[in-house]
């Protein structure tokens, strides 16, 4: 998700430094295709699951009501950070619109490697045994979720599962 949201922002920035889009229709339509692009990754990964899913899995039952509470609380104030900030960056003498893009596109290249390595697989694993895969320390933490990245990704010839994690 968090990859098709940079690539979308990335190359709608791009269009916007390069080619007039205000002249250009196919340029206008490019970069209308690569925000709803950017509004489909979004939607299916980040808006639903990340904001939503994620956290009712991974909190153990003592603290669950609460700390979903807090969950939906710090989802509601990035929301209302990014509706008032996006009208400020978005104005010409700030940042304009492909600034605002690229700025946003810094914290999808920052969320990559967080999901991937702090945020653990949680299909399968039952809500009892969800606080162990929280409760390791961060490099172990860290090296576990590479393994489990390394298995789910298709093999390639020549190359094992585990040898990234091993070199973590």
């Amino acid at each position: 998700g968090a990859t098709g949201m940079l690539l979308g922002l990335v190359a709608s920035a791009a269009i916007i430094w390069t080619i007039d889009y205000t002249t250009n229709k196919s340029a206008a339509n490019g970069i209308v295709f690569l925000i709803m692009f950017f509004i489909a990754n979004y939607a299916s990964t980040w808006g639903a699951v990340a904001s939503w899913i994620v956290p009712s899995e991974v909190f153990p039952m003592r603290v669950r009501g609460k700390a979903i509470g807090l969950a939906t609380m710090g989802n509601w104030l990035a929301n209302v950070i990014v509706a008032f900030v996006t009208p400020i960056l978005i104005r010409p003498d700030v940042a304009d619109v492909s600034g605002t893009f690229m700025f946003y596109a810094c914290f999808m290249f920052i969320a990559i490697p967080f999901v991937a390595f702090l945020l653990p697989e949680t299909k399968g694993v039952p809500l009892e045994e969800m606080e162990e895969k929280f409760s390791l320390p961060l490099k172990e933490h860290i090296r576990n979720n590479a393994s489990e990245l390394c298995r789910r990704r298709p093999k390639t010839q020549g190359s094992k599962p585990d040898d990234f994690a091993n070199k973590l």
